[in-house]
């Protein structure tokens, strides 16, 4: 019985442990790019779908964990993590671009490579999305929201389900030049 009740305290202590890898925005924001799979339209067919990371393994390897390597609907989800100076490299094979704690505004240089095609750009940033990505986090009310620059995502070719854009705050709207 004492090395039953051992073995659940150890295996207890491992989890805590183990959930404590992550921060809870961390977890959030995964949560967030793995449900975004499935709220666009992906020109890029392939068995798997792409999600790269730019300059965050620790965050690379948590979203894999959260996903065990398949999205919700069922597809297989690979994570690129990008380190700086190798995105020419994978860029390609991208279907989302998430820029961990960098602004895309302040290195313009990496959209290039993105310029106009079929990737959802993603960034921590809040004011990325006024000129550099399609998505942006922020926080309101100790909760991690997200912005959609609505132009920005019709340029890059993506097509968006009108239920994504219901839960979001969005810039740019299609047919005026106003921010909401």
């Amino acid at each position: 019985m004492l090395k039953k009740s051992f073995l659940l305290v150890v295996l207890f202590l491992l989890s805590a442990i183990s959930s404590l890898e992550a921060s809870p925005e961390d977890k959030i924001k995964s949560i967030y790019l793995g449900r975004f799979s499935m709220f666009f339209k992906w020109p890029k067919k392939n068995d798997t779908f792409n999600i790269c990371i730019y300059n965050d393994a620790k965050f690379s390897k948590n979203l894999l964990k959260e996903y065990k390597n398949k999205l919700p609907n069922g597809t297989t989800l690979n994570v690129i993590g990008i380190k700086v100076g190798g995105l020419s490299k994978v860029r390609h094979k991208c279907h989302i671009f998430y820029a961990r704690n960098e602004s895309l505004r302040k290195k313009m240089f990496l959209l290039d490579d993105f310029d106009k095609t079929d990737v959802l750009l993603v960034s921590d940033e809040h004011d990325d999305v006024y000129n550099a990505s399609t998505i942006s986090f922020y926080l309101k009310n100790n909760k991690i929201r997200f912005v959609i620059n609505h132009q920005k995502l019709l340029e890059s070719g993506l097509e968006v389900s009108s239920k994504l854009l219901k839960y979001a705050k969005v810039v740019n709207p299609v047919g005026s030049s106003d921010a909401k």
